[in-house]
Order: structure tokens, then sequence, then C-alpha cells
């Protein structure tokens, strides 16, 4: 999957598009995210008022063992209660903080929602952190939207990088 960007948390402004092999990092996580779209073509995301507010894209974390596609359908369900059929990858973004020896490789994808009745589960951490559903009207929209937040701080600066990327992404797909 093409890489599209690499973010350091600490500067999260700068431009570092490379792979980062040669760094050992303690923690690696894998990440499925989707640009989940209806059919009215509305874009469906979360709003989180943790850390400030921020909005982001359903995904999360791959188990182990756990197939990607696989991934996707459980956190698309878990964050947003639909069922999706998946579509063509979008790309890939790497976030990684070098002080706390962790990198974060995104892998996202278009998905289709294709039924589900729209009643989300959240972990207890995600409802105590604000997790609530979002429809946006269009990519268009879902871009302005994210553009538009304020930076809080390097962490939300870094997760509003990453999910502009995947929506100018995939709006040129």
């Amino acid at each position: 999957m093409k890489l599209l960007d690499v973010i350091n948390y600490q500067n999260p402004q700068a431009t570092d598009l490379k792979e980062l092999g040669k760094h050992h990092f303690r923690v690696r996580r894998r990440a499925v995210r989707a640009v989940a779209t209806d059919a009215e073509g509305r874009v469906h995301m979360l709003s989180v008022s943790a850390d400030g507010g921020y909005l982001k894209l359903p995904g999360g974390g791959v188990d182990p063992g756990e197939e990607l596609i696989e991934a996707l359908h459980r956190e698309v369900m878990e964050e947003l209660g639909y069922l999706i059929a998946p579509g063509d990858p979008i790309g890939r973004v790497l976030q990684y903080d070098l002080e706390d020896s962790f990198l974060q490789e995104s892998l996202c994808y278009h998905a289709t929602i294709t039924g589900g009745a729209g009643e989300p589960t959240y972990t207890d951490e995600e409802a105590a952190d604000g997790f609530n559903p979002i429809i946006f009207s269009s990519l268009d929209h879902a871009i302005k939207a994210v553009a538009h937040l304020p930076h809080h701080s390097a962490k939300i600066h870094a997760i509003n990088r990453r999910e502009l990327v995947f929506l100018k992404a995939a709006q040129r797909n």
C-alpha cells in the first residue's frame, strides 16, 4: 500500500516522508481506518470531545492474528454501528514518537456502508473520551471540517494531519 505521509508526534507540521526502518521502536501498532460513505455519498466519522475535541475516521488497532479487512469490519461496526463493503486501499500513514519509542502504521480503505442500525458499541475509554458519530454531506465538507479544527496539542495536530491526508487521498481516488 502506498505510503502517503510520515508524521512525527513531537513536530507534526514537519514533512518527513520516508520509511523509518533504521529505528527500533519498543511499541509498534498497526491500525486500520475507513473513509466510510453511505448510498447518498455522506461521510461518516467520529467526533471526539477529549483533548479539546477532534474528528477521526472510524478505525483502530488490529488485534494479534486478525486480518486487516476483518479488523476494518470490526472497527467500523464498533465505532459507527454499520456493516461495510470494503473498497480499494487509499494508502498508509506512519506516526511516530521517538521519545516514547512508539510507531503506528495506519492503513486506510474506502468503505461503503451496506447495513446495520448505526448503534456503536464504544469501549469504556472511548465513551469517556466522548466518541460520537458525525455525518458530513460530502467528502469535501469532511475535509473542510477537519482542516479548520484548532490544534490543541501536538497529538491532536498529528491526528488531524493523518485524517486530512486520508480524506484528500480518498478524494483523488
